[in-house]
């Protein structure tokens, strides 16, 4: 399944996991994504992680070393060398381990048409997750977007796939009904 970033950018589509957790909101707020591969943050480990391109050679790197020159720290790190070494960690764990819920999942918002889109936290964890493939991650979903919660609700309540429109059956394998069994013919 596609996965989708909100763009930092914009004021609209990020919504905070305490004040918005739960709810299902009309709106465009879902239009205003990019696939998670436009991503400087993703762009920066695929950079440097398959094509051993050193960390000041990407977009991202050059933004956080120029940070470092002008006496700004990353994440509590005093130095760009220690930033840049908890980088590489974080993607040898996620790479050898799989992705770990004690840090608590990533949070997401679905769209309209079903499209998982990560909230704000925890960019660089989506993004090695997502250049890494991993098939299953823990997510939170905070906002629903009403057409698809629409989809949601048509399929828990159908007592057959024959029973469900041709939009509800386009999603019967989507990770957010999978809690919903329906008696396929």
């Amino acid at each position: 399944m596609k996965s989708y970033l909100t763009r930092r950018d914009l004021p609209f589509g990020r919504f905070h996991r305490t004040y918005h957790s739960g709810l299902v909101l009309p709106g465009s707020w879902d239009l205003y994504t990019a696939p998670i591969e436009s991503e400087p943050i993703y762009r920066a480990y695929k950079r440097r992680f398959n094509d051993g391109v050193p960390w000041e050679r990407t977009e991202y790197g050059k933004r956080i070393f120029r940070e470092y020159e002008r006496g700004r720290s990353k994440k509590g790190y005093d130095t760009k060398d220690a930033y840049f070494e908890s980088r590489e960690q974080l993607y040898r764990t996620l790479e050898s381990e799989g992705y770990d819920p004690s840090h608590g999942p990533i949070t997401i918002n679905i769209g309209r048409d079903g499209s998982l889109i990560a909230n704000n936290g925890m960019r660089h964890r989506t993004a090695i997750c997502a250049l890494l493939g991993l098939e299953s991650i823990p997510v939170e979903v905070i906002v629903r977007h009403d057409s698809w919660q629409e989809v949601r609700a048509e399929i828990r309540t159908a007592d057959a796939v024959d029973d469900l429109s041709k939009r509800a059956q386009a999603h019967l394998d989507h990770p957010d009904v999978a809690e919903y069994a329906i008696e396929r013919s």
